[in-house]
C-alpha cells in the first residue's frame, strides 16, 4: 500500500508538468573543469532522474511529509521522477510513521552519528555505482525554505552540476566565513586537508562554500571523487578517542575560534567541503548568488551554481 502511494504521488506530480518537462536530449553530462569524471561504466548502468535524500532527527512526520509534497510540486524536480530516501537518526516511532504514510520510497534508520553530513556520505557510498543524474541532499526541514524552493524552481535544470540551496558564502582554508565574521578563523582546521584530498593541490586563500547542508549535485560531479575517498570521509565520523587524528581534538574542536566546543566540528568541515569535492569553488558563484538580481529575468542558470557544460563557472578557484 505504501509503495502504491509513493508511486501515485510521484506520477501525479510529474504528470502535472509533463508538457513542460525538459527533453531527454537536454540531459547532457558534458563537464568541463579541472578533473575529468573518468569512466563510470555504460550509461545504461545508471538510473535517470533524481534521488531526494532527507536527513531526519526528531522532526514531526507531518511537517516532513508536507516538505516532500512541496518538493514534488516543483516542476523541474517532478520531471525527474525522483526516488525519495528518508534517513532517520531519531526515534523508531518516526520510522514506523513514515513507512505507514508511504510518502518515501525508502525509510532507513541509522545510528545517531554525524548529523546530516554523515547521512549524505552514507548514501553516496551505498549508491555510488548506481547514482542517478542528480542527488538532492536536504535536512528534514529547510532553514530558508522560501530560498530553497525558489532556487529549485528557477535554477535547477539538467545542466546543474552543483547548486547550493542554503546560504552561499566565501570561506577561507582557515575556516573563516564571511557570513559569520564574528566567529573568527581557525575553527575548521581539517578543511584545508579535505581540499587537498579532493583537488590535489594546496588550499587557496578563499573559495565559494555552501552552507546549511542543502545542495544538489550531479552524478558527474559526485563521480569526480572515487568511492574510496567518500568511504574515508565517512569513517572519520567514527574516529575513536584514542586515534592519533584526535590527539589534540583538532578534528572535533574549534581550537582557535570562539564557537562552542560541543559543536560537531567535523560535520561543519564536511558542510564546507562539498565545493571542493564537487569542483565548484569559484568565488563568483558566491558573489552572483548573494547579489540582488536587478534584471527583468532573474532565472539565469549561471546564478548560485556550477553547470556541467563548463560555463560560465569552470569551478576552479585560482591559487
Amino acid at each position: 500500500m505504501a509503495a502504491r502511494k509513493v508511486a501515485l504521488l510521484t506520477f501525479l506530480a510529474a504528470a502535472c508538468c509533463a508538457v513542460h518537462a525538459p527533453s531527454t536530449a537536454a540531459w547532457s553530462t558534458a563537464i568541463s573543469h579541472k578533473h575529468s569524471p573518468g569512466s563510470t561504466g555504460p550509461a545504461a548502468a545508471h538510473p535517470p532522474g533524481m534521488h531526494i535524500v532527507i536527513a531526519v532527527h526528531q522532526e514531526d512526520v507531518n511537517e516532513v511529509e508536507q516538505y516532500v509534497e512541496k518538493l514534488l510540486g516543483i516542476r523541474s524536480v517532478a520531471a525527474t521522477h525522483p526516488r525519495i530516501f528518508i534517513y532517520c537518526k531519531g526515534t523508531p516511532v518516526f520510522v514506523a510513521q513514515a513507512r505507514d504514510r508511504g510518502f518515501a520510497h525508502e525509510v532507513i534508520e541509522l545510528p545517531n552519528v554525524g548529523r546530516e553530513q554523515e547521512t549524505y556520505l552514507w548514501h553516496i557510498v551505498a549508491h555510488y555505482d548506481r547514482l542517478p543524474e542528480h542527488v538532492f541532499f536536504s535536512q528534514a526541514l529547510a532553514n530558508y525554505e522560501e530560498l530553497l524552493l525558489g532556487r529549485l524552481q528557477t535554477l535547477f535544470s539538467p545542466r546543474t552540476g552543483a547548486l547550493g540551496l542554503g546560504l552561499v558564502a566565501i570561506c577561507t582554508c582557515e575556516g573563516y566565513s564571511d557570513l559569520w565574521a564574528g566567529h573568527g578563523p581557525g575553527g575548521f582546521i581539517r578543511l584545508r586537508e579535505v581540499w587537498a584530498l579532493a583537488q590535489g593541490t594546496l588550499c587557496p586563500h578563499e573559495f565559494a562554500c555552501f552552507h546549511n547542508g542543502f545542495l544538489v549535485a550531479s552524478r558527474a560531479r559526485l563521480h569526480l571523487q572515487p568511492r574510496k575517498l567518500y568511504e574515508y570521509l565517512l569513517g572519520l565520523f567514527a574516529t575513536p578517542a584514542n586515534h592519533p587524528l584526535r590527539a589534540n581534538e583538532e578534528l572535533y574542536k574549534h581550537v582557535k575560534s570562539n564557537l562552542p566546543d560541543e559543536w560537531p566540528t567535523w560535520g561543519h568541515v564536511m558542510e564546507r567541503s562539498w565545493n571542493a569535492l564537487l569542483n565548484c569553488t569559484d568565488v563568483e558563484v558566491a558573489y552572483g548568488c548573494n547579489t540582488p538580481c536587478e534584471s527583468e529575468d532573474c532565472s539565469q542558470l549561471e546564478r548560485c551554481q556550477c553547470l556541467d557544460d563548463g560555463t560560465p563557472h569552470a569551478g576552479v578557484a585560482p591559487i
